[in-house]
C-alpha cells in the first residue's frame, strides 16, 4: 500500500477461514472464523496518512468496516497519530488530531487493551507488548491472549446494585424460587450460582449493562480530560500501567513463565512436638455449636468492598441481603459444625501476587495475598473470633503477634 509503509496480515488457516476482506486506500481489513468454534471477528491492520489533510478519509474508510460487518472487531498498525502528549517526545499540549483519534475510539466503543464486547469474552487475559526493533523502523506489537474459549468473563457482583430501589424484594423473589435437594451447603452453593445468572440477565437487560457503562463512562472521563488539558502521562506513569504485569518467577533459579502445575512435595510435620493445652471449659467453648449473633456480629465487622474472591460476591451483599439469605446461612453453619465439611466449590481461592518492587521476578519479591469466598470469609471469620478467647494462653509472652494489648502501640 503506498511507496511507504503497508500493511500485510497473515493467518494460520489451522485456526481461522476468511469469510470476506476489504481493502481501501489506508487498511486492509478481512472477516475471520475461527475453524474450531465458529467464533467471527473483524481484524483491520491500519497504516495512516503522513499527510494530515488524508486524515479524515481514513478515519472514514475505517468507518466503513463496522457498516460492513457485525462482530468483535481488533484494530491496529500505525495511525501516524497518537492520543496522549506523553507518547511522543517534545509534546505537552492536546491537538485537534488527538481528539479526533479520541473520538473515533469512542465512537465505536474501543478502548486500549484490554477490548470490549465479545471479543474480551472470547479472548481471556489479552495482553499487547512491543517487541525488538531489529531493522525495522517501527516496533512490532505482540497481541497476546492466554487462551480461547475457556469461558465467559467471570461474575462480578457490584456494589451499587444494593442502591437500586427494591434490590433486596428483587432478590428475595429469585431465591425463594430456587429449589435445589442435598445438603445444606450444597443448596447454598446453587443457590449462589442461579443467583447469578438472574443477576447476569437483569443487569444486562434491565439495569444496564454495567462492565459496557463502566467502560464508557471512564471513556468519556479521559475525554474530558484530554479536553481540559488536565492528564498528561510522564514515562513513570506509563511505567506504572504495566507494573501489575507478571511476565514470569523465579522459583530456586528456575524461571517459569507460562502456567504449570507443581506435584505436592514433602510436607513438615509436628508430631512430637509439645504444645500448650486447653482445659475443657476451653475446649467447649471452641467446639460450641455456631449462634446466630456471633455470625451476625462477624458480618457486621468485615468490610463490603474488599477485593472479590471467586465466588464475585462481596460481603455488602450479604450485609444488605441478610434477611433473604439468613436460613441458608445459618443451615450452611450448623451443617458445618455437624459434619465437618462444605461444598468443595465453597472453599475455592485466589492466590494474587503483589509485586514488593518494580521489575518482580523472583518469586520473594512479590507478596502473596488470597482472596477467599464470601461464605468461607464469614466462616473464617467466626473461628476467628473464638480463637480470639484462647490466644493469650496458647501463645508465648514472649510473642506479640496476633494478640491484642503486647504491643508498645496497643
Amino acid at each position: 500500500m503506498h511507496t511507504a509503509g503497508g500493511v500485510i496480515l497473515m493467518w494460520d488457516i489451522r485456526v481461522f477461514e476468511r469469510v470476506d476482506s476489504v481493502v481501501g486506500s489506508f487498511s486492509i481489513s478481512i472477516l475471520l472464523k475461527g475453524v474450531s468454534d465458529g467464533f467471527e471477528w473483524i481484524c483491520s491492520g491500519e497504516y495512516g496518512p503522513t499527510d494530515g489533510s488524508l486524515r479524515d478519509a481514513m478515519w472514514a474508510e475505517l468507518d466503513l468496516v463496522t457498516s460492513q460487518w457485525a462482530g468483535a472487531w481488533c484494530l491496529f498498525g500505525d495511525f501516524n497519530v497518537f492520543c496522549y502528549p506523553a507518547e511522543r517526545f517534545g509534546y505537552n499540549s492536546f491537538s485537534p488530531v488527538m481528539f479526533k483519534f479520541s473520538d473515533f475510539i469512542a465512537k465505536h466503543s474501543l478502548i486500549n487493551l484490554p477490548l470490549v464486547g465479545d471479543w474480551e469474552e472470547h479472548f481471556l487475559d489479552v495482553t499487547q507488548r512491543t517487541l525488538p526493533r531489529g531493522v525495522l523502523d517501527h516496533c512490532p506489537l505482540l497481541v497476546e491472549a492466554s487462551g480461547m474459549s475457556r469461558g465467559k468473563s467471570p461474575f462480578r457482583f457490584e456494589n451499587m446494585w444494593l442502591k437500586v430501589e427494591g434490590f433486596v424484594d428483587k432478590v428475595c423473589h429469585w431465591w425463594n424460587g430456587y429449589h435445589f435437594v442435598g445438603p445444606p451447603s450444597y443448596v447454598l452453593a446453587c443457590k449462589l450460582k442461579a443467583l447469578k445468572r438472574d443477576l447476569k440477565h437483569w443487569n444486562k437487560h434491565v439495569f444496564g449493562d454495567v462492565a459496557f457503562r463502566k467502560k464508557s463512562l471512564l471513556t468519556e472521563l479521559l475525554d474530558i480530560d484530554m479536553r481540559e488539558e488536565m492528564q498528561v502521562l510522564t514515562q513513570e506513569d506509563k511505567a506504572t500501567r504495566q507494573a501489575n504485569q507478571i511476565k514470569g518467577v523465579e522459583v530456586d533459579g528456575i524461571l517459569f513463565e507460562e502456567e504449570s502445575d507443581e506435584p505436592e512435595a514433602w510436607r513438615a510435620t509436628i508430631d512430637g512436638l509439645e504444645f500448650t493445652c486447653l482445659d475443657e471449659t476451653e475446649r467447649s467453648m471452641l467446639e460450641r455449636e455456631f449462634e446466630k449473633e456471633e455470625i451476625i456480629e462477624a458480618l457486621k465487622e468485615v468490610e463490603g468492598d474488599k477485593a472479590l474472591g471467586p465466588d464475585g460476591f462481596t460481603m455488602a451483599f450479604y450485609q444488605k441481603c441478610w434477611s433473604v439469605l439468613e436460613g441458608d446461612v445459618l443451615a450452611f453453619f450448623k451443617y458445618f459444625h455437624s459434619q465437618c465439611v462444605f461444598e468443595k466449590s465453597l472453599n475455592a481461592t485466589f492466590l494474587c501476587l503483589i509485586p514488593k518492587k518494580s521489575n518482580a521476578v523472583n518469586i520473594k519479591d512479590f507478596h502473596p495475598i488470597s482472596l477467599v469466598g464470601s461464605l468461607y470469609k464469614l466462616l473464617a471469620k467466626v473461628l476467628a473470633h473464638r480463637l480470639r478467647g484462647v490466644l493469650d494462653k496458647l501463645i508465648s509472652d514472649s510473642q506479640n503477634s496476633f494478640v491484642g494489648g503486647r504491643q508498645i502501640l496497643d
